[in-house]
C-alpha cells in the first residue's frame, strides 16, 4: 500500500506488515521529516526525499520498513493514514483472451483490385503483438499465482466475422496453457482471398471457407460467447478484449449490437471485470466505440498505436473492480478494536488506482496504547479482496 501519515506529538515508529507496499511517506511535528530506519539486512527501496521509500506491491513481501519521529514524551498522538490498495484473488481466478483475427490483422486488399496492405499484427518470426501481450499477462499471472492465493485459469476465444471454434480453448489451468502461447495460437487472421490464405509472404493466413467465418470484425459474437463460455465459472474472471478498429459485422448495426452484448457481458456473468485493447493509430471513433463497448469506463481501455505496444499497454489496466461501499478501516490495540472512518475509498481518476483516506485517529498516552494494527480493506463479487495493513509504535522516551 501507498502510506502517508502525519503525526503530530510522541515518538511514533511506523512498520510495514509483509503485505504492504509502496510509496511510504512519514512527517513528524513541525513539518520535519523523520528519518528511515531500516535493519542493517534490509536493502532500501529508491527514495524520492528523506523520509520516504518507495516500494512496489513485490517489494511489499519485505517487512521491517520503519519511521521514528522525536517529541515531547507522554503526549498524545493523532494520526490519519492514506494510502494504495492492492487487489488480491483469492480462491479461483479466469482470464479470457478475446482475440481478433479479422483480415485487416494481416496481409490484404481492402478491395479485390486494391493496393495490398501489410496488416496492423502481423507475424513476424514466431511472435506478433497479440501474442506478446497475452505472455506479458500470463507472466504477471505466473508470479502472483507463485504466492498461492488463487488458482489461475486461461483461456482464448479468437473471431473474425464469427467466433473461430476450432480456434477456441476453453479455460485451462495456467501451466497448461503456457505451452499455448504460440505464434501457431495468437497470430493468425483470416482472408477472403486464396491468393493470400498461405504462404511465406503471410504466415498465419487462414481461409475464411475453411473457418467457417469471414474477415469482417464481429464484436457481437464474440462478445456473446465469452460470455457463454464464463457463465457456469466460478471465481473472479477478467476479459481482455483485442482488436484493431470498430465492428463491422453483427447485424443491421454492428456497432450498437456490440454494445448490447459488452453490457450483457457484464451484467450476466458475476465477477467479470471487461478490458479492451484497440490496436490503431488512434482512430478517436474507434476508441469512442470500444468505451462505449465496456460500459463507458474509460480506464477500462487501453491504446496501442503500434503493435509491439500491445504488451506494455495491456499491463497498465487496473486489476480488478472493487466496490468502495465495502471498504472499512478497523484499528486493534490491548483495548480491543474500533472502527475507523474513512474520509474518503475509490478509485483514484488520474493513475486507475484504487486509494482510501482515514479520518484521524487518537492514541493515548499511557503505555497500554502504545501499539496498534491498523487495516484497511475493500472487497468486490468473484473472491477478490484488496487489504492494507501497518502496525504503528509508539516508543516513550
Amino acid at each position: 500500500m501507498r502510506l502517508g501519515l502525519v503525526v503530530r506529538g510522541a515518538i511514533l515508529t511506523f512498520l510495514f506488515s509483509p503485505i504492504s507496499c509502496s510509496n511510504a511517506q512519514f512527517t513528524g511535528a513541525a513539518g520535519r521529516r523523520a528519518g528511515v530506519v531500516l535493519p542493517p539486512q534490509t536493502a532500501p527501496g529508491p527514495t524520492s526525499a528523506p523520509g520516504v521509500l518507495t516500494l512496489s506491491c513485490a517489494d511489499g513481501a519485505t517487512s521491517g520498513f520503519g519511521w521514528t519521529l522525536t517529541a515531547a514524551p507522554g503526549a498524545p498522538v493523532t494520526a490519519s493514514v492514506k494510502g494504495e490498495l492492492c487487489p488480491v484473488a483469492t480462491g479461483a481466478a479466469t482470464v479470457l483472451f478475446v482475440v481478433d483475427f479479422s483480415g485487416s490483422m494481416g496481409l490484404h486488399r481492402e478491395d479485390q483490385g486494391g493496393q495490398v496492405e501489410a496488416g496492423n499484427d502481423p507475424r513476424s518470426g514466431q511472435s506478433c503483438g497479440r501474442l506478446d501481450a497475452a505472455r506479458a499477462v500470463a507472466n504477471q499471472l505466473t508470479t502472483q499465482a507463485q504466492s498461492g492465493a488463487a488458482t489461475v485459469q486461461v483461456g482464448m476465444l479468437a473471431f473474425a466475422g464469427d467466433v473461430l471454434g476450432r480456434r477456441t480453448v476453453a479455460p485451462v489451468p495456467l501451466a497448461s496453457f503456457a505451452g499455448l502461447l504460440t505464434a501457431d495460437r495468437f497470430c493468425s487472421y483470416v482472408t477472403q482471398n486464396n491468393g493470400f490464405a498461405y504462404g511465406p509472404t503471410n504466415p498465419g493466413g487462414l481461409l475464411a471457407q475453411d473457418e467457417g467465418a469471414d474477415a469482417s470484425t464481429n464484436y457481437a459474437a464474440a462478445l456473446t460467447a465469452a460470455g457463454q463460455l464464463l457463465s457456469s465459472v466460478q471465481g473472479a474472471k477478467v476479459v481482455y478484449f483485442i482488436s484493431d478498429g470498430e465492428p463491422t459485422a453483427g447485424g443491421s448495426d454492428p456497432v450498437q449490437a456490440a454494445v448490447q452484448a459488452g453490457a450483457a457481458l457484464v451484467a450476466g456473468v458475476p465477477g467479470v471485470t471487461l478490458d479492451a485493447l484497440l490496436l490503431g493509430d488512434g482512430d478517436p471513433q474507434a476508441a469512442t466505440v470500444m468505451r462505449a463497448v465496456v460500459g463507458g469506463r474509460g480506464e477500462q481501455v487501453r491504446v496501442a498505436a503500434r503493435a509491439d505496444e500491445l504488451a506494455q499497454e495491456i499491463l497498465r489496466f487496473p486489476s480488478v473492480e472493487l466496490d468502495p461501499s465495502t471498504a472499512q478501516a478497523v484499528l486493534s490495540g490491548p483495548s480491543g478494536n474500533e472502527t475507523v472512518p474513512l474520509k474518503s475509498a475509490g478509485r483514484d481518476q488520474a493513475t486507475g488506482r484504487w486509494v482510501y483516506e482515514t479520518q484521524a485517529f487518537s492514541f493515548g498516552a499511557q503505555p497500554g496504547d502504545d501499539v496498534r494494527q491498523l487495516r484497511v480493506s475493500a472487497a468486490s463479487t468473484g473472491g477478490v479482496r484488496a487489504v492494507a495493513a501497518a502496525e504503528l509504535r509508539i516508543q516513550r522516551l
